[in-house]
């Protein structure tokens, strides 16, 4: 009988390791996000949304989608060919002291936050905006 339950035991703690190893492998895994997706989540989510898409690619960029609120804030997307484009393009953007000093001038000084998501670069001073995308990529 302790044999026998020595062989359970065994068996149940492979099984949690083995569940615990693969739900992690696939927390790393990130979605694939599409021009498409982002037009269709703001619009949903109430948000005015222009976009642009490039036939000849544009310094890298396929497309681009700004979605704006009724009070002017926007969010700004920028979708690149590759994940390194989107991501060396955010580091061009970061700490932008340029952008900071216009909208200082404009009486609302805010600092720009930039990520990068895949291949996808995106701009927003509040983070409110950044919710609906969010909500898309879980």
């Amino acid at each position: 009988m302790s044999k026998l339950f020595k062989l359970l035991y065994l068996f149940c703690a492979i099984s949690a390791l083995v569940t615990l190893f693969a739900s992690c492998a696939k927390s790393n895994e990130t979605k694939e996000i599409t021009c498409s997706d982002v037009i269709t989540t703001y619009e949903e989510a109430g948000y005015d949304v222009w976009h642009k898409e490039y036939d000849d690619i544009e310094n890298g960029v396929v497309c681009n989608v700004k979605a704006s609120c009724e009070n002017g804030e926007y969010i700004y997307f920028s979708f690149f060919e590759s994940s390194e484009e989107a991501e060396k393009y955010k580091e061009e953007r970061e700490y932008s002291i340029l952008h900071w000093a216009l909208s200082g001038i404009y009486g609302d000084s805010s600092w720009l936050t930039t990520k990068a998501y895949r291949n996808i670069e995106i701009e927003y001073d509040n983070s409110d905006l950044y919710e609906p995308f969010k909500k898309l990529v879980k």
